[in-house]
C-alpha cells in the first residue's frame, strides 16, 4: 500500500510542481516523506528521488517564472525609456519654437520701435 501512495505522491509531484511553490507545501511533503521513511525503511531511496526530483523542478519552476519577470521588466523599461526621449524631443521642439517666437516678437517690437522714432523725426 505504502508503494501505491508513493507512487501517487511521485506522480503528483512530477506532474504538477507548481503545487509546491510555497514553503508551507514542501514542508508538509517532507514531513510525509519523513514519516514514510521511520514506518517503511526500505522506502528511503523513493522517498529521496521524489523529494530530488520535486526540488528540481521547483528550482526550474522558480528560474523559469524569474527569466520572464526580467524580460518582462526590461520590455517595460524599454518602453520607459522610448517615451523619455519622446518627451526630451517634444521639449526640445518646445523650446526651439518658443525661442523662434521670442525673436520673432523682439524683432517686430524693434521694428515698431523703429517706425515710431521715424514718424517722430
Amino acid at each position: 500500500m505504502m508503494n501505491n501512495f508513493l507512487y501517487v505522491l511521485s506522480q503528483w509531484t512530477r506532474t504538477f510542481p507548481y503545487d509546491f511553490r510555497n514553503t508551507e507545501m514542501i514542508s508538509q511533503l517532507k514531513e510525509i516523506l519523513k514519516k514514510i521513511d521511520f514506518y517503511e525503511p526500505t522506502l528511503k531511496s523513493d522517498t529521496y528521488h521524489i523529494n530530488k526530483k520535486l526540488r528540481s523542478k521547483v528550482n526550474k519552476t522558480q528560474k523559469k517564472t524569474l527569466q520572464n519577470n526580467f524580460f518582462s521588466l526590461f520590455i517595460q523599461l524599454q518602453a520607459l525609456e522610448d517615451y523619455e526621449e519622446y518627451i526630451r524631443q517634444l521639449n526640445k521642439k518646445a523650446l526651439n519654437s518658443l525661442t523662434q517666437m521670442a525673436l520673432l516678437v523682439t524683432k517686430h517690437h524693434f521694428l515698431y520701435q523703429s517706425k515710431i522714432f521715424l514718424f517722430l523725426d
